[in-house]
C-alpha cells in the first residue's frame, strides 16, 4: 500500500526525502492541499508561503537549507562561502558549479546572479516584499577571467549575512532581459540611486516589459527541478519534474539535491474541514498544515496511521502574545 505524507512540515521534505519512491509511485501525481492560490510565481514577488514554496520548485538560490539536518547546502555554487570581514563590510566569494545550466543549456553565470539582484532592487517593479530582505547586499564584483566566479559585498557583519547572500532566487538574464535593458547599469546604482533610476528610459522600458512578461506563466523558467504544467487560479496548479535537470548529473549529490516526485498537483482547498474529508477519502497525499486538534484525532485513527506518515517538525514560526499593560487585568 502506498504510504503518504500527512504532516505539519514543508513539502520540501517530501520532495527531497531520503527514501526514494518506487517507479510506480513517482509516475503518479502527488496531490497536495494548499489553503490559497499562490497569487504569483514572479520570482521577486514574495506574496505568501504558498507562493514561496512554488518559487522554490522553479528556481534555485546559491544555497538551501537541508530539511534533514537544517544545515546550509550549496546549490548553484560549489561551496557555502565562509565570508571575510573587511572593515564595516562582509565579503563573500563564490564559484558557481560548472554543471549549473538553464533549461536551454546555457550556463548559469555571475551575470545571472547580478541580474537577479538588480531585479530585487529595480525601481518600478513589484518587489516591495522581497527587496528589504536582501538590502544588506550592496554590490557584486566579477572575476574578469571566469564568468563563474564573483564576490558579494554586504553591509554589516559576516554572521547575519551568511544566509542572506545565498537565499535569493537566481533567474536567467538572457530570458528575463532579452534586450539587455539592465545589463550596463551597475548593481550599486540600483541601491544608491533609486530615485534617479526611476526616470531612466531603460528602467522604464524594462518595467513595462517585465509586467507583461511575468503575467505569462510560460515565462517562469528557472534552474530548479520542476516546470509549471498548468495553473487554474483558485483551483489547482500542477508541476512536473524535468527530464534532464542539471543536478542529476552531479556525482557528489546527496538527499538535499533529490527531486523524487514526478508530478505535483496542488489543490486549493481553503476549508480545513473539506481538506480533512478529502484526506480520509484518499483524495490527498499531503496535508501540510493541519489544525492541531484535527492532527491529534488523526493520530488516534488506526487506518490513517497505516496509510500515512504522521509527522511534525521544528519550524521558523514565532508565536507572539502581546499584553496591554495599561488596561484592567494586565495593569499590574
Amino acid at each position: 500500500m502506498k504510504i503518504r505524507l500527512l504532516s505539519l512540515i514543508f513539502l520540501a521534505f517530501a520532495i527531497t526525502s531520503c527514501t526514494s519512491p518506487s517507479e510506480e509511485e513517482t509516475a503518479k501525481s502527488t496531490v497536495v492541499q494548499i489553503s490559497r492560490d499562490p497569487g504569483s510565481l514572479n520570482p521577486i514577488e514574495f506574496v505568501n508561503s504558498t507562493n514561496l514554496m512554488m518559487i522554490n520548485l522553479l528556481y534555485q538560490g546559491l544555497y538551501k537549507i537541508d530539511v534533514t539536518d537544517y544545515q546550509l547546502k550549496p546549490l548553484l555554487v560549489e561551496a557555502v562561502a565562509i565570508g571575510e570581514q573587511q572593515g564595516d563590510t562582509a565579503v563573500f566569494s563564490f564559484k558557481l558549479r560548472k554543471e549549473a545550466l538553464w533549461p536551454d543549456g546555457t550556463p548559469v553565470t555571475a551575470g545571472d546572479v547580478a541580474f537577479s539582484l538588480k531585479l530585487l532592487n529595480c525601481p518600478l517593479l513589484n518587489n516591495v516584499g522581497s527587496k528589504p530582505l536582501f538590502s544588506s547586499i550592496r554590490d557584486i564584483q566579477f572575476d574578469e577571467k571566469n564568468s563563474k566566479e564573483f564576490q558579494l559585498i554586504c553591509q554589516g557583519e559576516v554572521l547575519p549575512n551568511s544566509f542572506i547572500v545565498g537565499d535569493f532566487p537566481v533567474v536567467p538574464a538572457h530570458v528575463f532581459d532579452k534586450k539587455n535593458f539592465l545589463q550596463d547599469i551597475p548593481l550599486a546604482r540600483f541601491i544608491t540611486e533609486e530615485e534617479v533610476l526611476k526616470q531612466d528610459a531603460a528602467i522604464r522600458s524594462f518595467a513595462n516589459f517585465f509586467d507583461g512578461f511575468t503575467s505569462d506563466p510560460k515565462n517562469f523558467v528557472g534552474s530548479g527541478p520542476y516546470v509549471l504544467d498548468s495553473w487554474v487560479v483558485d483551483q489547482s496548479i500542477k508541476f512536473s519534474r524535468k527530464a534532464d535537470w542539471w543536478m542529476e548529473k552531479l556525482t557528489d549529490k546527496g538527499p538535499a539535491y533529490d527531486a523524487n516526485l514526478q508530478y505535483i498537483d496542488f489543490q486549493v482547498i481553503p476549508s480545513d474541514q473539506t481538506a480533512v474529508y478529502a484526506l480520509k477519502n484518499g483524495l490527498l497525499d499531503v496535508f501540510w498544515s493541519i489544525p492541531t486538534d484535527e492532527f491529534e484525532q488523526l493520530k488516534q485513527n488506526a487506518q490513517m496511521k497505516e496509510d500515512f506518515h504522521l509527522l511534525t517538525n521544528d519550524t521558523y514560526r514565532v508565536t507572539y502574545f502581546g499584553f496591554n499593560t495599561r488596561k484592567g487585568l494586565f495593569a499590574d
